[in-house]
């Protein structure tokens, strides 16, 4: 696994004449993680840099927050922005997307799961449960160490009366969703729409987490993967950056060897 950071000029070399067209993660990735999920927000210095970015090449936030909760977080218009991971699409222009398969079943599950999983949380301390326009999640980064697999065991009992939800794990949450939740399916339905192809831009995908590998799998062969780790696992992007501080210094050096956009 090579380093985003010390291998910048390779990937230089990969765009040649192209534009980047950059999709983010945002929690673990632009934010650090936190306790609770209310207090990510978007460091300023960050918000400049993305704001003179999207000047230069295409963006896209693609993030398992509801999506209007996304927009308010990052607060920059020009940009796309994907939610629930991908079910919910704002492009550039502002025009919105969802893509749910079976709409109403999948609310009246989400109901049903939330009631239950909100029960389960009150019996252990530091579990969170938050709920989102398509899909519920259960926080337990408070959550003793030693009661973290009683919990999760009691979260898959839960998973499995309610099929036709799709679970996904990340740091320490687990969530159901509406089935079609896909972040590389977004980033794809991005790029159609924007007019974002392989021979204009190079897609670079940034995440963290469990749900970003489908944003790398869906830009094999075609752009990379850098996945943002702490700690070494198995992963399908081709570089690494560790933190938001290479985040960010990443982001400086890609809009730095970028011209204006035309």
């Amino acid at each position: 696994m090579k380093s985003a950071i010390e291998c910048f000029g390779e990937l230089v070399s990969l765009l040649g004449p192209r534009k980047p067209a950059l999709f983010l993660d945002y929690d673990g990735t632009l934010t650090p993680i936190v306790q609770d999920p209310a207090g990510a927000f978007l460091p300023e210095r960050t918000k400049r840099l993305l704001v003179e970015a999207k000047s230069k090449f295409p963006i896209g936030i693609i993030s398992g927050r509801g999506l209007d909760d996304l927009i308010g977080r990052v607060g920059i218009a020009g940009i796309a922005y994907a939610g629930s991971h991908g079910l919910e699409i704002a492009f550039i222009n502002g025009y919105r997307k969802q893509m749910v398969d079976g709409l109403q079943k999948c609310l009246c599950e989400l109901g049903d799961a939330e009631i239950e999983l909100r029960r389960l949380s009150q019996r252990f301390k530091g579990a969170l449960v938050e709920r989102k326009r398509f899909g519920v999640a259960l926080h337990y980064r408070a959550v003793a160490a030693d009661q973290t697999w009683h919990l999760l065991k009691l979260f898959e009992e839960i998973a499995s009366r309610h099929p036709c939800l799709k679970w996904a794990e990340g740091k320490r949450v687990a969530e159901l969703l509406c089935a079609g939740a896909n972040k590389g399916a977004a980033v794809s339905e991005i790029m159609i729409h924007e007019g974002i192809t392989e021979e204009t831009h190079l897609p670079i995908f940034i995440g963290d987490d469990l749900t970003d590998e489908d944003g790398f799998k869906a830009l094999k062969g075609r752009g990379v993967g850098v996945i943002v780790w702490d700690d070494p696992r198995m992963t399908e992007a081709e570089y690494y950056l560790s933190g938001q501080g290479e985040v960010f210094e990443f982001l400086e050096k890609l809009v730095d060897s970028v011209q204006g956009y035309d």
